[in-house]
């Protein structure tokens, strides 16, 4: 609800306007702030129209407003296109305050805005939907109408008008001001128009649901407690309203005069106000005729207070000393102050004692006037001072009050970590009843479960035969012969069982001497001795290992133990075995575990085997890659793994016992499919070469001996490093800057200096990977062989700066992580600048830093004498070398240092040859490793039918077990692989280019327009002329590409940079990602490993791990486990399968069956990992559908019948 204000009324002003309205606004205007605002639009010399959010606003000077009024009034009331209306608003007491004009047109398409005038500012704004309009052609006709405007006949002058405005405005403020300063304000309350609307008991605005008391004050509904029907009789009704608290003070002290005025007053001051618009000469009227006690109008009796001269109604004087109740007021306040005042002025010690003068004799006058004077000045004095001691209260009052407020929030702080203890307390009471709901509901889903198992249990027992009980009298004898009928069926399966493991032996044994003989001239023929695996005897085979380390993984009794002879004839050429423990294998590197066998047996005869030329693989010497046990001979024309896809099988080799459960579904009897090794060497050049621009001679002098260069101090900045690419033809690299962190704009690159780089060959690019490790004094790369080679370039600190024993061992921390990280699977090589003689030099800090890191790392080095060479011409000092590991010197062939013609440097180049080890990996072509989705559009499938239909044609179709059917699925995976592949058109492969790291807009573009000149060049028949235009634009086109990602690059680097600056020194995130991305790879380096409170440095880490892995692979016993529980539900699943399989009847599979299934398949799918999908069974034909028919239901039928000899197996061994 609004405040109380009058209701909106409509009047008929002008024929030509359709309607105007008038709304009374609920506050009272300030005259002088509206003079004021009046004076500086009189000083405005242009109409100004900008267009804001809100719409388009205007300033005009106050002619010109005039003069606008008039003028849309006229325009629109006119035009026979618009409909307008005008709003008229005033405030309290009927001033007009805007003007509002609604504005809507009469076309098909209306559209309508609103110019709001506002008559205290002279500005204008113009909002709605189409104020472009009343811009583009409203305007124009007003401001014409504006210049075409006439008074008496003569245009007006605006300039002449607005000055003589001006000057009437300055008279009537210089007017109110000279009131004001004539008329000493008593309180607020004197003049209600420019007193806030607040309310006079809150102290708040009153904005809405508030009343004006007769007082000259406003009152909330709220805060003087007014019920509704009193809101609505004082909305209603046009009487002035007395609030609650003025009731009462006229009520308790009628002596101040704070009565009710009577009627003629409250007429009289009505006549007043109802007088239209109110002007300055009628306020200051009201002021003049009203008592400054109470602010009703004077009667006729008027008098005068004694001490401020002020007109007062009889009643608002005191009787006895004729003065206002203020003055009186104020008196008794200096009483009480100059009482509790004990430092009195010297004005008061001098001043006579008034009460001894006599006022009637004229002698003691002058004195009597000079005390007044001295009194005056005293209470001066004394109100300063009163006020000073009530400054002081306050203060005394606010800091008890701080102190109040700070207890106050120590309450509430306290009060709020007893709620939040409360709520954790209640948080872990409804955990625990969770806990307690899930025990519950755990408890009756057993329950539910132990009912179910009495059901199958109760079922399994109706269907077991009942057998008749002979003879009551003799039990005895009757449980006698069940357990001699069980034992019987007992001896009878181990009978069985023998035979048939024993046949598979004597099967395995027959193989392996068929192998053995045709491998037998391979064996002794082999003149590589590096490739030859040695032989061992039996105690030096690779399934031992310690025993008491595998007692806590080897169970107990994991096999039966049987006995077996073969024909006794045979007993010289008898090879026996003894009670012998296989052990475990235990990978180190991949944890696999091989489970123990006993196997005793006593004698088995059978054909001498020469074992003189059997070769068994170390277990070292094993392939990393390959989890299984293999026996591999690497002259590559044998090489057997034992296999087979018995479910009961057990590998042997000749006149040794092997391990049992190792199954391998594939043979490797093909050169192409083992990575053999072979030996190369490397001439690897260090050369500290100042200014690799200059260095092209040398470079081509070189080229041919060496392998890979190691360069320092190449002089180039980051934003020159791709001309490393274009020194040599024949050779690529990488390298570092000394701006690499903080790249140089090309525009401001100082003399080169400093810097690293390798080149290497570009036959070798497969073999290398760069390495984004160390600082930019550091470069590295990675050389891919057996072991992986890590080649670094260094080039350390000089001694010319303050702190280079600083930076020295940063770069030497740097070289030390590397070396932690990579020595234990890598060799590592240093080459480069150390600016130090570590051999032959004085004692230093810096030698003694390196020394110490050499020693470390058991890091050697060879002396090759003088390597930098003075500016006199003679040699000096040895600074350049290279570091190897002591592990590995055997491979390093030769270290020497070079005199080269073409050398224009101060360093000697050195030369490292070095032998490496790398596989020879027969290069596939992308076909062998991709498998693209088939076109069977491009497909001859009568062909590929008939490919297969031959070859399943001579495939014998006899399967009698289940090996025959795993034999028989490979090999129709074979013929259907190769029916599609013998069809398959071949597929040319892209090879595949590296991406841009960056990319933005500018890039793109630049982008193009290299494409756009790459191609013209190519089609114009690739010139390279160095002054043709379309090689020219290559190079142009490529060196913006580069630029524009160097810049992106940049630009990137430095929003990183300005994010570390902006971030909090507590942020830790943001720490921790700089530490990762400037670490790199090194961030995954452990200095330390702990192990249940067993700590690991260096190179017991990797046992660490492996004790660790193996700690996990134990089985812990969980005491919480309910054994019973899974032994019940063992029972009941082994109860319900036995159920099914009696009722099980297998159908075989019908020709309908195998149509559906083959027709439900889903197509244009990719190949799986055989290389077959859905549409190589389609296209097969009916020959491949019957004899996969054939496959599906045999593999059913021996399916069960497996399962059966397991479950006979299984009995056997539990007794």
């Amino acid at each position: 609800m609004d405040l109380v204000r009058k209701s909106l009324r409509k009047t008929k002003s002008d024929s030509k306007i359709s309607c105007t309205n008038q709304y009374e606004n609920n506050y009272t205007l300030n005259i002088e702030k509206s003079l004021k605002k009046k004076l500086e639009s009189t000083k405005r010399t242009e109409i100004e129209y900008e267009n804001t959010k809100g719409g388009i606003t205007s300033k005009l000077d106050a002619v010109s407003f005039e003069l606008f009024i008039h003028a849309c009034e006229k325009f629109y009331g006119e035009s026979n296109l618009h409909e307008f209306t005008k709003t008229t608003a005033t405030d309290r007491q009927s001033n007009n305050v805007q003007y509002t004009f609604h504005i809507k047109t009469k076309d098909s398409d209306p559209f309508n805005y609103t110019i709001n005038a506002y008559l205290t500012k002279c500005s204008l704004l113009i909002n709605g939907r189409n104020t472009q309009h009343f811009i583009n052609n409203d305007v124009i006709h007003i401001h014409k109408i504006m210049s075409n405007t006439t008074i008496q006949g003569a245009k007006v002058n605006v300039e002449l008008l607005n000055k003589n405005l001006a000057s009437k405005l300055e008279s009537a403020l210089e007017s109110i001001d000279h009131s004001k300063s004539s008329l000493e304000p008593t309180s607020a309350i004197s003049n209600p128009h420019k007193a806030v609307e607040k309310c006079h008991k809150c102290n708040r605005i009153c904005k809405s649901r508030a009343v004006l008391c007769q007082f000259g004050h406003w009152v909330h509904y709220s805060c003087d407690k007014l019920s509704e029907k009193d809101i609505q009789t004082i909305e209603k009704d046009e009487q002035n309203y007395i609030c609650k608290k003025c009731s009462n003070l006229s009520l308790k002290s009628p002596s101040r005069c704070i009565t009710l005025p009577n009627s003629s007053e409250i007429f009289r001051n009505k006549s007043i106000l109802s007088t239209g618009t109110s002007t300055l000469a009628k306020t200051l009227l009201l002021e003049e005729i009203q008592c400054n006690g109470c602010d009703v109008t004077l009667d006729k009796i008027e008098n005068k207070c004694v001490n401020c001269d002020m007109t007062f109604h009889n009643q608002c004087l005191d009787k006895t000393t004729d003065q206002c109740f203020s003055c009186i007021g104020i008196e008794d306040q200096d009483t009480v102050i100059n009482s509790v005042n004990f430092h009195q002025t010297v004005v008061k010690q001098t001043s006579p004692n008034l009460q001894n003068l006599d006022i009637n004799n004229s002698g003691p006058t002058p004195n009597l006037i000079t005390s007044v004077s001295s009194a005056k000045n005293t209470a001066n004095l004394d109100k300063q001072s009163d006020h000073n001691t009530v400054n002081t209260q306050n203060e005394i009052q606010t800091s008890s009050k701080m102190k109040e407020l700070r207890t106050l929030e120590l309450k509430l702080k306290k009060k709020e970590e007893q709620l939040k203890i409360k709520e954790a307390m209640l948080n872990e009471d409804m955990k625990e009843k969770t806990k307690i709901m899930d025990r519950l509901h755990k408890a009756e889903i057993r329950n539910i479960e132990l009912e179910n198992t009495i059901k199958t249990l109760q079922t399994r027992i109706e269907q077991i035969p009942i057998n008749s009980v002979v003879n009551n009298s003799n039990p005895t004898n009757s449980q006698s012969k069940i357990k001699e009928e069980e034992d019987e069926l007992i001896i009878g399966m181990r009978k069985r069982v023998t035979k048939f493991v024993l046949n598979k032996i004597d099967k395995e044994l027959n193989k392996l001497e068929s192998n053995n003989d045709h491998s037998e001239h391979n064996t002794e023929t082999s003149s590589n001795p590096q490739y030859n695996y040695e032989r061992q005897n039996y105690s030096d085979n690779y399934w031992n290992y310690n025993n008491g380390y595998s007692g806590q993984y080897r169970d107990t009794q994991p096999y039966y133990n049987y006995h077996h002879n073969w024909q006794q004839g045979h007993n010289e050429d008898s090879s026996s075995y003894q009670n012998t423990e296989i052990t475990h294998n235990i990978c180190t590197d991949n944890l696999i575990e091989i489970q123990p066998t006993n196997v005793h047996t006593s004698t088995i005869n059978s054909k001498p085997v020469n074992t003189q030329h059997t070769t068994y693989c170390d277990k070292n010497k094993l392939p990393k890659f390959n989890c299984n046990l293999e026996k591999v001979n690497r002259n590559s024309q044998n090489t057997t793994i034992f296999s087979s896809n018995s479910s009961t099988n057990s590998f042997f080799t000749t006149g040794q016992p092997q391990p049992q459960q190792i199954q391998r579904t594939e043979l490797v009897n093909n050169e192409k499919d083992v990575n053999t090794c072979t030996y190369e060497t490397l001439n690897i050049l260090d050369f500290n070469c100042k200014n690799i621009l200059t260095c092209g001679p040398f470079f081509k002098e070189t080229e041919s001996d060496v392998d890979i260069f190691l360069l320092q101090e190449h002089w180039l900045f980051d934003c020159q490093l791709p001309l490393l690419n274009e020194i040599n033809d024949k050779f690529t690299g990488v390298g570092k800057a000394v701006d690499t962190l903080d790249p140089i704009p090309p525009i401001q690159m100082p003399r080169g200096y400093g810097g690293t780089a390798i080149l290497w060959k570009k036959e070798l690019d497969t073999l290398i990977t760069p390495l984004t490790i160390g600082n930019e004094r550091i470069q590295g790369i990675e050389i891919s062989g057996e072991p992986n080679l890590i080649i670094l370039s260094v080039y350390l600190p000089c001694k010319g700066t303050s702190d280079h024993i600083d930076e020295f061992q940063d770069c030497i921390a740097l070289l030390n992580e590397i070396v932690c990280t990579y020595k234990l699977t890598h060799q590592i090589i240093i080459g480069g600048d150390l600016n130090e003689d570590i051999i032959n030099g004085p004692s230093s800090q810096r030698k003694a830093s390196f020394t110490e890191f050499m020693e470390d790392h058991s890091l050697e080095t060879k002396f090759t004498g003088s390597t930098f060479i003075h500016s006199n011409g003679h040699d000096t000092t040895a600074i350049d070398y290279f570091l190897y590991q002591n592990s590995y010197k055997h491979s390093v062939l030769e270290i020497k240092k070079l005199d080269i013609g073409a050398n224009v440097s101060d360093h000697y180049p050195i030369k490292m040859v070095l032998q490496h080890r790398r596989y020879l990996i027969q290069q596939k072509s992308l076909n062998d490793f991709l498998k693209p989705k088939i076109n069977w559009d491009r497909i001859d499938k009568e062909k590929y039918e008939n490919n297969i239909n031959s070859k399943l044609s001579n495939k014998n179709s006899e399967i009698k077990s289940v090996e025959d059917i795993t034999n028989a699925f490979t090999q129709l995976n074979e013929i259907i692989k190769q029916s599609t592949q013998a069809l398959i058109p071949t597929r040319k492969i892209g090879r595949k280019r590296p991406k841009l790291q960056v990319m933005n807009e500018e890039i793109k573009v630049a982008l193009k327009n290299k494409k756009i000149a790459f191609f013209k060049w190519k089609i114009n028949g690739r010139p390279k002329e160095t002054d043709n235009l379309y090689l020219k634009n290559k190079k142009q086109t490529t060196h913006a590409l580069r630029k524009e990602c160097r810049l992106e690059v940049a630009k990137r680097r430095l929003c990183e940079r300005q994010k570390l600056v902006d971030a909090r020194t507590a942020d830790r995130k943001m720490f921790h990602k700089i530490i990762k991305n400037q670490r790199g790879k090194l961030s995954k380096f452990i200095d330390q490993l702990n192990v249940d409170d067993e700590i690991f440095y260096n190179e017991d880490i990797i046992e660490g791990w492996s004790t660790h892995f193996h700690q996990l692979a134990k089985k812990i016993p969980n005491p919480n486990y309910d054994n019973e529980y899974l032994e019940l539900i063992e029972n009941e699943a082994k109860i319900i399968i036995d159920i099914c399989k009696q009722r099980f009847k297998h159908c075989p599979i019908t020709n309908k069956e195998m149509e559906k299934a083959i027709s439900d398949l889903n197509r244009n799918k990719a190949v799986d990992y055989f290389g077959i999908n859905a549409e190589n069974i389609i296209h097969g034909g009916k020959q491949l559908q019957q004899y996969l028919q054939l496959l599906f239901g045999s593999f059913v039928v021996n399916l069960w019948k497996v399962d059966n000899e397991k479950k006979k197996m299984r009995q056997y061994l539990d007794l």
